[in-house]
């Protein structure tokens, strides 16, 4: 097993709470600003850091098994997801699935996978929520390790790139893939950008790299959010890939200031490993956030979004904690029956 990297799963910790804040916050001035510097660069953030941290294949059988091993410890775990939840919205919210059309929702709700909900055949396809980025994050992982494998010159691999995200810019336009493969292919320059900073794992902090990639996160945003009344801003989930190319350097930017502050904070263990043990449970968290509509009377503050926004996270992180804690005794108590069987 590889030794985790301190700053990535810090940044993972950020990233996943930012993510909870982004969820939340919105509707006056302040709300949509923070929501507008969030979304800028949040979902980017895991697309990058999920390929600065992925062992890429190196023969087509180890992409094969790499491939279907992601759909096994993802895929397979968020399409239960999604029929938990219908099953537990019929039980709590009481709605209607005995009908046809309920089944025919929930199928092409599957079938889609997008963030929000779209017109299909002139049928009103439900949107699944944030589990969109589930199946693009694997899909965009493959799609990068198919492209390393086959193409070896970087330039090639940017050409490449950059047309696969014209053709699904172009496809989100017009129509919706299945499993939002037209949101995978237009993002798939993040990826990129993520496949190639792996080199740099182990960087360290630079002061340099931290007032440039500011400097141009925030130029950029004065082209991507000039107005803090109108969500101009990249919001993959959507379809909404903002002013390009400028919003995939404000994404990038974006990540990369949250990477060089994570990696400035990361020595101090007393302030960083809270953030640490988010980071390296951040999948958990993303699940639990998905549920967390369940429990929203405990977080909801009616008119304080901001105190939403924290009692959110803190409900979240208490869930997060209890998962750890019965994951922990359960991996004991197989290691311990292992010990008395040998």
């Amino acid at each position: 097993m590889r030794e985790r990297v301190t700053w990535l799963d810090v940044a993972k910790g950020v990233g996943m709470l930012l993510v909870i804040v982004g969820h939340t916050v919105g509707g006056n001035i302040r709300g949509e600003m923070t929501r507008g510097i969030i979304y800028s660069f949040h979902m980017p953030l895991f697309f990058i850091l999920g390929c600065i941290t992925m062992r890429f294949s190196s023969t087509q059988e180890e992409l094969l098994t790499r491939s279907l091993k992601q759909i096994k410890k993802i895929i397979i775990p968020t399409m239960f997801a999604y029929l938990f939840n219908v099953i537990l919205s019929c039980i709590v919210f009481n709605e209607d699935a005995v009908s046809i059309a309920f089944f025919r929702d929930v199928i092409f709700m599957i079938l889609f996978s997008s963030a929000g909900p779209l017109l299909y055949a002139g049928m009103q396809v439900p949107g699944c929520g944030v589990l969109w980025f589930m199946f693009v994050f694997v899909l965009g992982r493959i799609m990068m390790d198919i492209l390393q494998l086959k193409i070896k010159d970087k330039w090639i691999q940017f050409i490449v790139v950059l047309l696969l995200c014209f053709s699904g810019m172009a496809l989100g336009e017009k129509s919706w893939a299945c499993l939002s493969m037209d949101v995978t292919l237009g993002t798939l320059p993040l990826f990129w950008f993520g496949y190639l900073w792996k080199d740099k794992l182990n960087n360290k902090f630079s002061l340099k790299i931290l007032l440039i990639s500011g400097l141009v996160f925030i130029v950029s945003l004065y082209f991507t959010f000039p107005n803090l009344e109108q969500r101009t801003y990249m919001e993959v989930g959507i379809r909404n890939y903002g002013v390009f190319p400028i919003s995939y350097f404000s994404a990038v930017a974006g990540v990369v200031v949250l990477s060089e502050i994570s990696m400035l904070i990361s020595n101090n263990k007393i302030f960083t490993w809270p953030l640490q043990l988010i980071g390296k449970y951040s999948m958990y968290l993303f699940f639990i956030h998905f549920f967390d509509q369940y429990w929203e009377f405990v977080w909801r503050v009616e008119g304080r979004q901001f105190v939403t926004s924290i009692r959110r996270i803190i409900a979240d992180l208490f869930v997060l904690i209890l998962v750890v804690g019965v994951k922990k005794v359960k991996d004991n108590c197989i290691i311990k029956h292992r010990k008395l069987l040998f």
